[in-house]
């Protein structure tokens, strides 16, 4: 099973709305500067997120 990396960054972006919101930002920009998200991190992230999924099913 292969998750689409569309997908989690669609559930990403959507929990970083909720932070943004419950902190008040005005800008999302702002959360992900909290957050330090990063294309690089968000790869690693995805692929090991990716990796567990197969290792729970295969």
């Amino acid at each position: 099973m292969v998750i689409e990396p569309s997908l989690f960054f669609s559930f990403l972006f959507a929990e970083l709305l909720v932070f943004s919101q419950i902190l008040g930002h005005s800008s999302i920009k702002t959360t992900q500067i909290y957050a330090k998200i990063t294309l690089k991190k968000l790869d690693k992230d995805f692929s090991v997120f990716n990796d567990n999924v197969k290792d729970a099913f295969f």
